[in-house]
């Protein structure tokens, strides 16, 4: 993971148990550019992480959700608003943000939203929109 990643200024990496492992960043920038480029993957398993508070145990810590940035395509030009793309978020499981360049320029084909999906609950495939108007 190190070698993509590329941290700035290290990794450090250890095995706490099987499948669970523990990896040290010594800058704050490398921390964040890994969790806003998440999700990842090794050996085609997704890769699911959170990051530790003080005083968390990294053995016994949940980690049951996965953040991931969503695709939201065919949307009415009615509909391309940073609400609505809050609301979808928080539809498909807990809305974290939405892509800055959403409404930068030329409206784009799609927009992005990066949510917090729990794992223990089944994948949302599509939903439709209505306008309160009708």
């Amino acid at each position: 993971m190190a070698s993509l990643w590329k941290p700035g200024r290290g990794v450090y990496v250890k095995a706490l148990k099987s499948n669970r492992f523990i990896f040290q960043f010594y800058h704050e920038m490398d921390i964040k550019r890994v969790i806003e480029g998440s999700p990842w993957t090794f050996g085609r398993f997704q890769l699911v992480f959170t990051r530790m508070k003080d005083g968390d145990d990294p053995r016994s810590l949940a980690i049951n959700n996965l953040d991931l940035w969503v695709q939201l395509h065919g949307m009415s030009p009615g509909f391309m608003s940073q609400r609505v793309v809050q609301d979808i978020g928080n539809y498909i499981g807990k809305s974290v943000e939405s892509d800055n360049n959403n409404f930068v320029g030329v409206w784009r084909e799609y927009l992005r939203v990066r949510v917090s999906i729990p794992l223990d609950k089944p994948l949302k495939r599509r939903t439709k929109l209505r306008s309160k108007k009708e």
